[in-house]
């Protein structure tokens, strides 16, 4: 999770088979807190997103079992995603923007990353994963 003044990321790994390592959140914690030491001035939007693309490829590689990765940015107080594996995750990141509730948004909100066994059983967001069986 990187933390910007004006933006806030959240690298959401959707799998049904794995479980994100439980340092991946401390780790993108520690490096975006070095970051805005390293730096004054705030990084380039495209620069980021372009790097957060990257991010997405990589951890649709290296990411055993998962079905889709993105990237969500909070700018100037709007969560949106800037990078997807695919158009299913995207629309379902649309989703869970649309209702107010979901994993992304939850990991914006309390900084650090959720996991869904299935969201077809899933009942932490009555309100999204209804969305999900349209």
């Amino acid at each position: 999770m990187w933390n910007y003044p004006t933006q806030r990321a959240v690298v959401s790994v959707r799998s049904s088979r794995s479980r994100m390592p439980t340092d991946w959140t401390d780790r993108a914690a520690r490096t975006g807190s070095a970051r805005r030491e390293d730096h004054s001035r705030p990084a380039d939007p495209d620069v980021v997103d372009g790097v957060l693309r990257l991010v997405v490829a990589l951890a649709r590689a290296s990411v055993g079992g998962a079905d889709g990765v993105s990237v969500s940015l909070r700018r100037h107080g709007r969560l949106a995603t800037v990078a997807a594996s695919d158009q299913t995750i995207s629309d379902m990141d649309a989703s869970q923007y649309a209702t107010g509730e979901g994993p992304c948004v939850d990991a914006s909100v309390n900084g650090r990353w959720f996991h869904a066994e299935s969201l077809d059983s899933e009942t932490r967001w009555p309100a999204f994963t209804p969305r999900l069986k349209l």
